[in-house]
């Protein structure tokens, strides 16, 4: 998916401007067809899969099916969209203003004709990766991860040269029993301000994937909001993140908006810092009184994992996925209570091999968007590095197999199967065919497209190795108008099968046997 405005209200190259009323019309008339094509071609390239309309102009999400065109997309090659459209009016005072259109389509073009329709960014199909779009960045690069990095190298060289005038003040003389009391001195008596000095910054760049990950959110809910209510989102889930800014680098908002410092701030690495300081120095000194040599303690302060590029790189992470996940939540209850419809959140691993407190949390399901996960959490971020997502899922799509605890879960699940003949018939006819690539008619076609743009539960709590197996019977259907059942080996199937846990194979089934042609619905 690509992502970015299609239309501003700002001055096209060619003098044009677009009036509000007929980006609105044109807009209402275009999502009936959604084409996407490449430099104004008569080709389709992809297809329009969320149109956000707001006080700047339409934001659009479009997924690119086209291996070419994604390609130039990823490699900065498009940089933006360009309305192809037929003008039905023009103001009379200002012939420069339209006042009517039709969009016929909306290219990827390498130069937008409006300046402010370039992309956002773009997200991987096939991964959790998302860049942004015009320098697609190294997944390694994190500004957050470079800002903190920074202040503590700065506060490195702050306990390196305090703990030289300790030693210095002290003589030769540095008993292991002192160690503990002269290294809390030194760790107390530390300047965290470079790391207080950033929460500004970090809230500005916590902000950002905030209000990003919250329009995404919206897009895959396929909801629209008042330009009202979306301003109140976006201003909300940019106040949670430069507050939980504040509370990371250990302070708080007052009354009146100002920094203060807040010694209760939660998961702060202020205190942390201070912390693993303390311990390196005890650990120096404790070495000094054995005879080793103060240039070691530099040495080991340097080195610490306090001050380590890893360290700095985990926080980057765990607090840029945390603004996400915590966005997309407050997305999914705005728009409940708004009443544009009734959705529901699940927690999804990276793969396999993630914590026994994620891999609960996944297990779950689908749970209301108000409720804490079994972890405490409201959203993933759990941990340093937790690499976890949040799933949007429609109440509707849950149904009977809504679960609050694991036994209930797996006796609704029982339920359905048992009571369903047709059902496990359609499980193992899907399972047979599944070798077996076939043409499927375009009733079935029609209703596998429907059924798969919409989130489902059944996706929520598999791995990343269950989730390919089972998207390889689907995803062309997904993405291309000549559908069919791809191959998939017994061998990756069984595989992929056995790795789940029996509640999550039923899910994987039942999805399976919605694809099959002899399913009623």
């Amino acid at each position: 998916m690509v992502y970015g405005y299609a239309s501003t209200d700002e001055p096209a190259l060619d003098g044009n401007v677009i009036a509000r009323e007929a980006l609105d019309d044109a807009f209402a008339e275009y999502k009936k067809w959604g084409n996407i094509r490449e430099m104004h071609q008569p080709s389709a390239v992809g297809v329009a899969r969320s149109i956000e309309l707001d006080e700047k102009g339409a934001y659009l999400g479009a997924y690119v099916q086209d291996d070419d065109a994604w390609s130039k997309v990823k490699e900065g090659v498009y940089k933006g969209f360009s309305i192809g459209a037929k003008v039905t009016k023009r103001d009379d005072a200002d012939r420069a203003i339209v006042r009517g259109m039709i969009i016929t389509e909306i290219s990827l073009v390498d130069r937008p004709a409006d300046p402010g329709a370039t992309f956002d960014l773009w997200r991987s199909a096939d991964s959790d990766s998302t860049a942004e779009a015009e320098t697609t960045p190294d997944a390694e690069d994190n500004p957050l991860a470079d800002l903190i990095a920074g202040a503590l190298a700065i506060i490195a060289a702050g306990a390196i040269e305090s703990s030289a005038r300790l030693l210095l003040a002290g003589g030769d003389v540095v008993t292991v029993e002192d160690a503990a009391s002269l290294a809390a001195a030194v760790a107390n008596g530390l300047d965290l301000a470079p790391l207080r000095g950033l929460a500004p910054q970090i809230g500005d760049l916590l902000a950002q994937n905030a209000v990003r990950a919250a329009k995404e959110a919206l897009g895959r809910l396929n909801v629209i909001l008042p330009a009202a209510d979306n301003a109140a989102l976006a201003e909300a889930v940019s106040d949670a993140a430069r507050e939980r800014a504040a509370q990371l680098t250990g302070q708080k908002f007052t009354v009146g908006g100002e920094l203060a410092p807040d010694p209760s701030a939660e998961n702060a690495i202020t205190s942390s810092t201070r912390s693993m300081i303390g311990e390196t120095i005890q650990s120096g000194l404790a070495g000094v009184a054995t005879g080793v040599a103060a240039a070691t303690l530099e040495e080991l302060i340097r080195s610490a994992f306090a001050f380590s590029p890893s360290r700095a790189k985990g926080i980057g992470v765990t607090e840029s996925n945390r603004a996400k996940g915590s966005a997309i939540v407050q997305t999914i209850q705005v728009v409940n209570e708004s009443g544009a419809g009734h959705f529901m959140k699940a927690w999804m691993t990276a793969d396999s091999g993630c914590c026994a407190a994620c891999a609960d949390n996944a297990a779950q399901g689908p749970i209301p968007a108000d409720q804490p996960f079994s972890s405490g959490d409201m959203a993933p971020g759990a941990h340093t590095n937790c690499r976890c997502s949040v799933l949007t899922v429609p109440a509707s799509n849950v149904g009977r197999i809504a679960r609050r605890s694991d036994s209930e879960f797996d006796r609704k699940i029982a339920a359905v199967i048992s009571e369903t003949e047709e059902m496990r018939r359609s499980v193992l006819a899907i399972l047979e065919r599944m070798s077996k690539p076939q043409k499927v008619d375009d009733a079935v076609e029609r209703r596998m497209v429907e059924w798969l743009s919409e989130p489902m539960p059944a996706k929520c709590a598999l791995n990343s190795f269950a989730r390919r197996a089972v998207d390889n019977t689907t995803d062309a259907a997904g993405s291309t108008i000549e559908a069919s059942i791809p191959k998939l080996s017994d061998d990756d199937l069984v595989r992929a099968l056995n790795a789940m846990p029996e509640s999550e194979r039923v899910m994987c089934l039942m999805r399976a046997a919605q694809l099959n042609p002899l399913t009623r619905h």
